[in-house]
C-alpha cells in the first residue's frame, strides 16, 4: 500500500488530490480528490484500508513478511475498528 503526497490538482475551485495504490491488488487507482490536502490524504487512506478489508472479507489474507497476520483493524480504519459492520 502506498499513499502519496497530496498536491493541488485544480484551481476553480481549489482542489487537492492524493495518489494511492494497493499493489498488487489494485495498481491503477485514480488519485483521490478533496477540498484540501488533509481531506484528500484521509480519503486516500480510507479507500486503501477499505479495499484491503474487502480483500479479507472475500477470504484473502494479509500477512507480515514473517507470516504472522497483519491486524488491519488495529490501524483504526474500516468496519472492524469502528464496530459499524453492516452500517
Amino acid at each position: 500500500m502506498r499513499i502519496g503526497k497530496p498536491y493541488i490538482s485544480g484551481t476553480e475551485p481549489e482542489t487537492w488530490s492524493c495518489p494511492v495504490s494497493v499493489d498488487p491488488l489494485y495498481s491503477e487507482l485514480a488519485d483521490i480528490a478533496g477540498l484540501d490536502s488533509l481531506q484528500s490524504f484521509v480519503l486516500a487512506c480510507r479507500l486503501a484500508f477499505s479495499l484491503l478489508e474487502g480483500f479479507k472479507e472475500k477470504g484473502g489474507q494479509l500477512l507480515h513478511e514473517d507470516g504472522t497476520v497483519f491486524p488491519l483493524e488495529a490501524y483504526g480504519f474500516g468496519n472492524s475498528a469502528t464496530g459499524s459492520a453492516g452500517a
